[in-house]
C-alpha cells in the first residue's frame, strides 16, 4: 500500500505493525533487544568517562554524549519488544535523514568551492606578474573548454528519457514509459529511489564531465547529479516522499 508522506511523518503508518506476521515480529523483537544492549554499553562508557575512568578525555565525552543523543530511534522505556512506537521513531528518523542529507551535502560542496577558489588565488599571489598572467589565462581557457559541450536535456524531460532509452540499446521511436520504468526500477519495488533516479542522469553528465579532463571537476559533477535529482522530484514527486512511484512517473510522462 502506498503511504502518504504526512502519514509517515505523523507516525500513522506505524499502526500497520499489527498486520506483520508473527515470525517477523519475533525477529524485530530480537533486533531491538540487541540494539538496546548495544546502546546500554555505550551509556556505560559514557558514565565511565564522566567518572574519570578509562583514561578518556572530556572531548571524547562530548563526542560519545552527542552520539548517544542521536540514537533516539528506539523506545528505551520498553527494551523487550518492537512496538508501534519503535517503528514510529525509526520512520521519523529516516525521513529526517532524507531531509537533512541534501542540505548537508550542498553546504559541504559550497565550502569545497570556497576553499578551492581560495587556494587558486593564493597560488596566483605567489607567482610573478608574468607567471600570474599565464596562469590566469590557462584558468580561463579551462573554463571555456568546460563550457564547450553538447546541449544537455532538461532533467526528466521526454528528450532526456528517450536518450537514456537509446543508451539502453532501444530505438527512440519505440520509447515505452511503462517498460522504461520497469528497466530502471532495479530492485523491483515499484519506485525510483534517489539512487535509481540519479543513475538516469549518467548520459547527460557524460556530456559535460570527463575524468581525464583537467577542467572537469568530478565533485562538481556529483553536485550537479544531486541537483538534477532534486529538480525531477520537485516536478514529479507529488506526495513528497523523495521517490517516484510508478503512478507518478506515468502521470509525468503523459504531461511531457
Amino acid at each position: 500500500q502506498e503511504a502518504d508522506i504526512e502519514d509517515i511523518k505523523s507516525g500513522k503508518l506505524s499502526a500497520e505493525l499489527n498486520l506483520v506476521a508473527h515470525n517477523v515480529r519475533s525477529q524485530l523483537d530480537e533486533l531491538k533487544r540487541t540494539e538496546v544492549t548495544r546502546l546500554r554499553k555505550l551509556q556505560r562508557v559514557r558514565m565511565d568517562m564522566q567518572n574519570g575512568r578509562n583514561g578518556l578525555h572530556q572531548g571524547d565525552l562530548r563526542d560519545v554524549k552527542k552520539m548517544y543523543e542521536e540514537f533516539n530511534h528506539v523506545d528505551h522505556s520498553n527494551p523487550r519488544s518492537f512496538e508501534e512506537e519503535d517503528l514510529n521513531k525509526l520512520i521519523q528518523a529516516v525521513v529526517q535523514d532524507l531531509e537533512n542529507y541534501d542540505q548537508k551535502r550542498h553546504l559541504e560542496f559550497k565550502r569545497y568551492e570556497m576553499v578551492k577558489e581560495h587556494q587558486r588565488r593564493e597560488k596566483l599571489n605567489q607567482l610573478s606578474e608574468e607567471d600570474r598572467k599565464k596562469e590566469q589565462e590557462r584558468y580561463e581557457e579551462m573554463q571555456r573548454k568546460h563550457k564547450d559541450h553538447p546541449k544537455m536535456n532538461h532533467p526528466g524531460s521526454k528528450d532526456q528519457l528517450e536518450e537514456v532509452w537509446e543508451a539502453d540499446g532501444l530505438a527512440k521511436e519505440d520509447f515505452n514509459p511503462r517498460a522504461f520504468f520497469g528497466m530502471h526500477d532495479t530492485n523491483g519495488d515499484g519506485y525510483l529511489d534517489p539512487m535509481e533516479l540519479e543513475a538516469l542522469f549518467e548520459k547527460e553528465l557524460e556530456k559535460v564531465y570527463k575524468e581525464s579532463n583537467e577542467e572537469d571537476d568530478l565533485r562538481e559533477m556529483e553536485e550537479e547529479r544531486a541537483r538534477m535529482r532534486k529538480h525531477v522530484l520537485r516536478e514529479v514527486d507529488t506526495n513528497k516522499d523523495s521517490m517516484v512511484s510508478f503512478e507518478e512517473f506515468m502521470d509525468a510522462t503523459k504531461r511531457k
